[in-house]
């Protein structure tokens, strides 16, 4: 009886020495509360009061930073010969393409666009995401490969956010055009080529034929339509391999200058 009277006595004790105990919270100190401008989020990257941009570009510099760790590890492999590990490298790179990467900071919204400069790193990143796009659509555009869609995608927007002095950014901007364009994304991809012109008046790409077209036939907007075919037609139509675009043009200039005037 008075052993049961004595563990019972323990007991209790237990349950009051709890009671005045901070809950458990994972560490030896107590959380952190955030909202003080002196804070730092775990891994110490980030002030607590870093704005929305600092954060986002802070994510966006470690997805690059991630990809290109993976990319130089499955290279290392394959130059060594360890199949095993080139394997694992290529599935999680494989897998870091194909997730959802939001964007929470749209790329063409950054200030600064110039092309002014040979930037040998923007070269680079053009160059393998052209190359991705081309593999994308070995087999056609209608039989494309989103996966490599996406990961051109994500190579043309690096080199637009990190190299905006790049004489690379109206090339990168109308490839990344004409992939949203053939997912059927065609507001974005109007956006995409109106940069090109707007940052290279004379880039040699069909790019306001291009938005022209996506003005006319997706968004209806024949008013806008009529003068970008116009001057697509004048600056564009220079170049002899864009006859079919525009011959296209020129028929839908006749059509809608009648639709607009009335």
């Amino acid at each position: 009886m008075a052993r049961k009277i004595s563990i019972a006595a323990i007991i209790s004790l237990m349950f009051i020495t709890m009671s005045c105990t901070d809950p458990y919270t994972g560490g030896d100190q107590p959380i952190a509360n955030r909202t003080s401008p002196t804070t730092y989020y775990p891994g110490g990257l980030i002030s607590a009061d870093a704005s929305e941009t600092t954060i986002i570009e802070t994510v966006i510099k470690k997805r690059m930073e991630y990809k290109e760790s993976l990319e130089a590890l499955k290279y290392f492999y394959n130059k060594v010969g360890n199949n095993d590990k080139y394997h694992n490298a290529s599935t999680e790179l494989n897998a870091l393409n194909t997730m959802p990467q939001y964007e929470y900071l749209d790329v063409l919204d950054i200030e600064g666009f110039d092309p002014v400069q040979l930037i040998p790193e923007a070269d680079f990143l053009y160059e393998s995401g052209l190359r991705d796009k081309k593999d994308a659509e070995k087999y056609g555009v209608g039989f494309a490969n989103k996966n490599l869609y996406r990961s051109a995608l994500s190579k043309f927007k690096d080199l637009l956010r990190n190299y905006r002095k790049s004489d690379k950014i109206d090339d990168a901007a109308f490839e990344a055009g004409e992939i949203y364009e053939n997912l059927k994304d065609y507001s974005t991809a109007f956006d995409y080529y109106e940069k090109v012109y707007t940052w290279n008046s004379e880039a040699p790409y069909p790019a306001r034929l291009k938005a022209a077209r996506i003005l006319d036939r997706f968004m209806h907007n024949y008013s806008e339509a009529l003068p970008l075919y116009e001057k697509g037609i004048e600056i564009e139509g220079r170049y002899n391999k864009y006859y079919e675009l525009v011959k296209n043009a020129e028929e839908r200039v006749a059509v809608l200058k009648k639709t607009v005037d009335q």
